[in-house]
């Protein structure tokens, strides 16, 4: 498994979703060696980190694109042949785009089968520049198969090779995040959980808090999160005099997040683009209905039974719709909510596809 993402005791959030992922497929009694290129560290020779049981290097980058390719290049195959030399690897599994182009060629080389899974919102958005789009067509193209996280990203790989076989594998939601039995209060409770980056419409969700405060609704709004517009968002919860109803909570535990999906009414995340949109799975993982912009990443898990929707961008709707879901949150039935999304993203769910998909390949 060759991954750009992954968790450290600095970050321990990033790519979470792939550890949880390596582990189910352990747990399918495959042995699961992981090739880590880490931007924390500085050798460019691959080292075993016995503390995370991966092997991890990382390269220095050039002011010339191309020798930066070819860097790359050379730090993911000495990595690879390090591991290949201490086991007998059968199948490459990369994650992420930058990894998977000198795996690509790795697996041609060394006539090993590649399988490639898909997270990376640039592909989503078509915004590759031209060396990167030739790099990743050659992927595509000598791939053995894509597994595209959701139906959204599909439809952008297909834009780069319409002729590949894929398989929509969506990332797991581990199973604490589920229904909880929570005294409720009287006041209704909204949850946003992201980075406080424009695009996660953190200040959209701030200008209909605002606005909703003055019409004189009672609900509190807890963001998780760190980023660059968090002081942004303190100016205006100060400036706008909603201390007692907002509150940044900073970056929390990965261990501790599920506490406050189940505790929270509802959940809302105006996001403007998601690859996957893990949050909102969690959330429904949790019997708790969302309010979102509508996106792609969505495909047909959010509906009217479990969700209010509007179009991106569009902060004259997203507001009804919050209004709205402050008023009738209680009408959705967790339960319901959650036994859905229990059914498409728990870890026995992953295994099962993860296992015909191995089979196949390697067959």
């Amino acid at each position: 498994m060759l991954t750009d993402w992954y968790p450290t005791k600095a970050n321990p959030i990033k790519g979470v979703f792939i550890k949880e992922q390596i582990e189910a497929i352990r747990e399918l009694g495959y042995n699961c060696l992981i090739g880590y290129r880490n931007e924390d560290v500085q050798n460019t020779f691959p080292i075993y980190n016995e503390d995370l049981q991966i092997y991890e290097c990382n390269y220095r980058k050039s002011k010339i694109p191309f020798l930066s390719v070819v860097k790359l290049f050379f730090s993911i195959w000495r990595m690879f042949r390090l591991i290949n030399k201490n086991h007998n690897i059968d199948l490459i599994h990369t994650h992420t785009f930058t990894v998977a182009f000198p795996a690509a060629i790795i697996s041609k080389i060394y006539g090993i089968k590649h399988i490639h899974t898909e997270h990376w919102s640039e592909i989503l958005l078509n915004r590759l520049n031209k060396i990167d789009s030739l790099k990743y067509k050659f992927v595509l193209k000598n791939v053995n198969l894509v597994l595209p996280v959701s139906e959204g990203l599909k439809t952008s790989i297909l834009f780069y090779n319409k002729n590949i076989k894929f398989k929509i594998i969506p990332n797991i939601i581990d199973d604490k995040f589920s229904p909880a039995k929570i005294i409720s209060s009287q006041r209704c409770k909204i949850l946003f959980v992201g980075n406080l980056i424009k695009s996660k419409g953190v200040l959209d969700l701030l200008e209909v808090s605002k606005n909703l405060l003055e019409e004189g609704l009672d609900f509190s709004l807890k963001i998780i999160g760190k980023g660059i517009l968090k002081e942004t968002c303190e100016n205006y919860i100060k400036e706008n005099k909603m201390d007692n109803n907002v509150f940044l909570i900073g970056q929390i535990p990965y261990s501790e997040i599920h506490k406050y999906f189940q505790e929270c009414s509802f959940y809302c995340q105006p996001s403007y683009f998601e690859t996957f949109g893990i949050t909102y799975r969690q959330a429904i993982s949790c019997g708790k209905p969302i309010v979102a912009y509508k996106l792609e990443a969505f495909g047909d898990d959010f509906d009217e039974t479990n969700s209010l929707l509007s179009e991106i961008g569009n902060i004259k709707k997203l507001q009804e719709n919050v209004k709205t879901m402050i008023k009738k949150y209680k009408q959705f039935n967790e339960e319901e909510i959650a036994e859905k999304a229990f059914l498409k993203y728990s870890k026995d769910m992953f295994k099962k596809n993860m296992s015909e998909v191995y089979n196949e390949v390697l067959s």
